[in-house]
């Protein structure tokens, strides 16, 4: 079961109170994600967004604060998570739906199409199989040079790279909790990966497969923009 599903507060709160702390270069990766989408949208308002595994909506509310002349549609999975998305997005024009991944993908129920749907630290819940239904789920709703990106973890290649990118993880940590004046909280979160590996809902699949994966179902420009251990920030476009 996705603890996430199952309501379980206390994770739900002790991921959003760390989630800079250990969630690699999380700020980067946001302001990154800004960037690819001026890159290839001129136009700022009159866009359909669609943000999936939403969260409490800090992808979204990031888009909000800077162009807020758009439609935001929010799908989660959490009861919980959906309520602080909406109140983080009070004044937005924005619609929220509570549904799984496996349910979203079966029932096929939103025919609206989007310009811009994007992703965080949510598909790695799925099975690989399903990410490739989820990847052409989500090429389907898309509109014509309509982007799609996913920040998220990865699968490492190998049990060698595997020790090197969970030590680059505490490592990242504990080195921003020391810039930051938290010497105290140094060292709390250690157990990290082994806890992150052991969960049986995390099912990352490797970066190359997933790349290839949005080739093969017809994203153009498949890119991957930043990579730092297992974090990676990835997407296409639809042409």
């Amino acid at each position: 079961m996705n603890n996430w599903l199952n309501e379980n507060r206390e994770q739900i709160e002790y991921y959003i109170a760390s989630s800079d702390a250990i969630l690699i270069e999380r700020q980067t990766q946001l302001l990154m994600l800004v960037d690819i989408f001026n890159a290839y949208f001129t136009e700022k308002q009159n866009l359909t967004f669609l943000d999936v595994g939403c969260g409490d909506g800090v992808l979204s509310k990031l888009f909000f604060d800077l162009y807020p002349k758009n439609l935001f549609h929010l799908l989660d999975g959490s009861q919980t998570m959906l309520e602080k998305a909406k109140n983080n997005l009070k004044s937005a024009n924005a619609v929220f739906f509570q549904d799984t991944f496996e349910h979203f993908l079966k029932s096929k129920t939103n025919e609206q199409q989007y310009d811009f749907i994007f992703s965080s630290m949510a598909i790695h819940h799925l099975e690989h199989q399903l990410k490739h239904e989820l990847y052409s789920r989500i090429y389907a709703m898309l509109n014509h040079q309509g982007l799609f990106l996913n920040i998220d973890v990865v699968l490492p290649n190998s049990a060698k790279t595997e020790r090197i990118q969970f030590k680059m993880w505490t490592d990242y940590i504990n080195s921003y909790l020391t810039k930051r004046n938290r010497a105290s909280e140094v060292g709390k979160h250690d157990n990290l990966p082994v806890v992150y590996k052991t969960k049986s809902e995390n099912k990352p699949s490797s970066l190359a497969s997933q790349l290839t994966m949005l080739a093969d179902i017809g994203y153009k420009d498949v890119e991957c923009y930043f990579k730092y251990g297992i974090f990676a920030l990835f997407g296409g476009v639809k042409s």
